[in-house]
């Protein structure tokens, strides 16, 4: 699970995925069905895989969902963006007691559910020329800056 975290993370960083793209012909069958059973109104899907793990990417509503398969074909994570409205007022209500509301703007958001545990919520907020991404789970702020970035280059 820690990988998948980590796949998530770097995932919603930069909104990308460092896997090869591939066409659907390319993907086997049965994850393409699967795929399909699940997303039925899925259009101009992307696919990428990174070792034996797939990613299909696709937008619903001009939302980016992302759905992650590892090398068995078997559905691992789903991360769907939001937006901040969405977000639990209890996140929210700790987010703006540790950080102050002011200064910072919420540029993306994001919640990851790979069904083991509460639904992972990843917010990047930009406070002038930063951009913090941070990351809420089981209904508390983990405090924890996850990378910052001065223009577009990222620092770890």
């Amino acid at each position: 699970m820690k990988k998948l975290v980590l796949f998530f993370i770097v995932s919603v960083a930069s909104f990308g995925w460092a896997g090869n793209d591939l066409v659907e012909e390319e993907i086997p069958q049965v994850l393409v069905s699967n795929f399909h059973y699940f997303f039925p109104g899925a259009q101009a899907v992307q696919w990428q895989k990174l070792n034996n793990n797939y990613k299909a990417l696709y937008l619903e509503n001009d939302k980016k969902l992302e759905v992650f398969y590892n090398a068995n074909c078997e559905l691992q994570e789903i991360d769907r963006e939001i937006d901040s409205s969405e977000l639990p007022n209890t996140y929210m209500n700790r987010f703006n007691e540790t950080f102050g509301t002011a200064s910072y703007t919420i540029k993306n958001a994001m919640v990851a559910d790979d069904f083991s545990r509460m639904p992972l919520y990843l917010i990047q907020v930009q406070k002038g020329p930063i951009v913090y991404s941070i990351e809420f789970e089981d209904y508390d702020l983990k405090d924890k800056i996850l990378h910052e970035q001065r223009q577009n280059t990222f620092i770890w």
